[in-house]
């Protein structure tokens, strides 16, 4: 035993088993961080055509929590940077593992079968990143949809003796035989003591080997093979579906640190040895977690919060301005104050957009515009953010740099002197790009909009709607004709523009099927009055902008 542990661990250490090798083709300006070597290195297309990106899905046995939204919504980024600045198609597989322990345990414990009980959380879970506005794979793959291919990728490893069957009747990968495992996460040092009582380890040559094959179990779902009644290995089932769309190249593959090592590891050494490739995946993007206290966010922790339960009273912009605001590779603590900022964020987003459309509509008549300042500002933000987008998609940085342009803005906008500079284009050319930047990232704009259950409530309380907003007219109308008996002219030129005003409210409500009539005793009463077909059309469309 230790005799094999050496020869493990030296293995390990071979300077072969840790070099990233630098693909052909074209190389792109935008870098990537890589894990092998620790540092970030050029982006180089191997097609023209596509990306190839496979990225690890749901294990599909409870609800999508928050944490695993982040790391979906940080690669729905990255997957938009990449097609804007590169201008190709992404194809992205997606895999659902819908065979695992974890689901047969949890479709024992609520008395569920399996296939329902995946089918169900696989639906919620595409259900809940379309709310989150996260874009959809080009390809949805299964596991047990592959069992075929899964027993010929296990059958090529064994008849190049680089996988064994073991007493229990499982299949194994030969890490030693392998001989280049450790490109993503070598050990750096010895483990514990390993327990030979532990029944696992005494089929196993090497503690370090994993599964392809598991041996049928009472009452678990299986399938026949060569070696008899089971079900795959977890790593096995993402490395054959990705190898049947992708072979033996692979531009992309991503999912959460937590599944760099073993997972992405083993798939990277048993799709090496499959298709006798030093390198079969070029670039690994592995996102941070979402914590709770410092503690990882995760189902078995039970400190989860479901995506569900989240959008209750949370809008998915938060969620995502919570991912844009921090870099993909960072950790994030739920209850920290990156979270706080990412809300302060959205309102100041939102208010630079109200700021700059008042502006424009010519609500306000403030403002003092340094045209060329500000154009000279709008161009370095342009390139800036261009860069940092480019710099292992830095969305941190862009966010900051979008931020000073609203915050230059607003100052110029708001600007209080009595002959500014008005100019409309020239604020109107940076609220465009900001805006456009934020819906490119996947900012959902609509979010503001009320949907069809406030629509329902604000109709509910109409009559207390237009009640407050006529209270109000009789209460500027009252001021108004009380100005009437003053001698001064300039209080009496008041008293006339307040009584216009008042008429045109009146004309407005009217224009939308509310009729107010100006009683004698200086109050004012309302009905509603039938309209046709083009006045109610327009007056709907006057009523809600009016309003909201």
């Amino acid at each position: 035993m230790v005799k094999q542990f050496k020869n493990y661990f030296s293995r390990w250490f071979k300077s072969d088993a840790v070099r990233w090798i630098e693909p052909a083709g074209m190389v792109t300006d935008i870098s990537i961080y890589n894990h092998t070597v620790k540092k970030k290195v050029p982006f180089i297309l191997s097609n023209k055509g596509y990306i190839s990106w496979y990225a690890c899905g749901p294990t599909v046995y409870d609800s999508t929590h928050i944490g695993h939204a982040c790391s979906y919504i940080r690669l729905d980024i990255i997957r938009r940077i990449l097609e804007k600045y590169l201008n190709t198609n992404i194809v992205q597989v997606m895999c659902v593992t819908n065979i695992d322990d974890k689901i047969i345990e949890r479709s024992k414990s609520t008395n569920t079968c399996w296939k329902e009980l995946t089918v169900n959380y696989e639906k919620e879970f595409f259900s809940d990143l379309a709310v989150l506005n996260v874009k959809s794979p080009s390809v949805i793959t299964r596991a047990v949809d592959f069992v075929p291919q899964i027993i010929r990728f296990i059958e090529h490893l064994l008849a190049k003796n680089l996988a064994y069957r073991s007493c229990d009747g499982a299949v194994y990968f030969s890490i030693d035989n392998y001989g280049q495992h450790g490109k993503l996460k070598p050990i750096e040092k010895k483990p514990e003591r390993i327990n030979q009582s532990e029944n696992i380890l005494i089929h196993k040559r090497n503690p370090a080997d994993f599964v392809l094959w598991k041996q049928v179990k009472q009452d678990e779902p299986y399938w026949r093979s060569p070696w008899g009644l089971g079900r795959p290995g977890w790593h096995i089932s993402c490395s054959a579906m990705a190898s049947e769309y992708f072979g033996n190249k692979v531009d992309i593959h991503s999912g959460g640190i937590d599944l760099m090592f073993p997972h992405h590891e083993n798939e990277e050494s048993q799709c090496c040895a499959f298709h006798n490739v030093n390198q079969w995946v070029d670039y690994w993007l592995h996102t941070g977690f979402l914590s709770v206290k410092e503690e990882k966010m995760s189902k078995s922790l039970g400190n989860t919060i479901t995506v569900r339960d989240y959008l209750k009273a949370n809008s998915p912009n938060y969620l995502r301005m919570l991912c844009l605001s921090t870099h993909y590779r960072s950790n994030v603590d739920f209850v920290g104050e990156d979270v706080i900022l990412s809300r302060k964020l959205c309102a100041r987003f939102y208010e630079f957009f109200d700021n700059c459309r008042a502006y424009v509509n010519g609500y306000s008549l403030k403002g003092d515009i340094d045209v060329a300042k500000l154009l000279e500002i709008f161009e370095e933000t342009k390139k800036n953010v261009d860069a940092s987008l480019k710099d292992d998609f830095n969305t941190k940085e862009c966010i900051h740099l979008l931020d000073d342009l609203m915050t230059v803005t607003n100052s110029m906008i708001f600007a209080d002197t009595l002959n500014g500079v008005r100019n409309v284009a020239t604020v109107c050319c940076v609220s465009s790009y900001v805006e456009e930047m934020m819906e490119f990232f996947g900012f959902n704009f609509s979010d503001r909009s009320i949907s069809e259950t406030d629509v329902d409530n604000v109709a509910s309380h109409l009559e207390n709607i237009i009640d407050a907003s006529v209270s109000f007219r009789n209460e500027v109308r009252n001021l108004a004709l009380g100005l009437k008996k003053s001698k001064n002219t300039e209080i009496k030129d008041i008293h006339k523009n307040l009584l216009t005003l008042c008429d045109d409210f009146r004309g407005k409500f009217n224009h939308f099927g509310v009729a107010l009539k100006d009683r004698k005793d200086d109050m004012a009463t309302w009905n509603f009055v039938k309209l046709d077909a083009k006045d109610k059309k327009s007056g709907e469309f006057f009523f809600y902008h009016y309003l909201f």
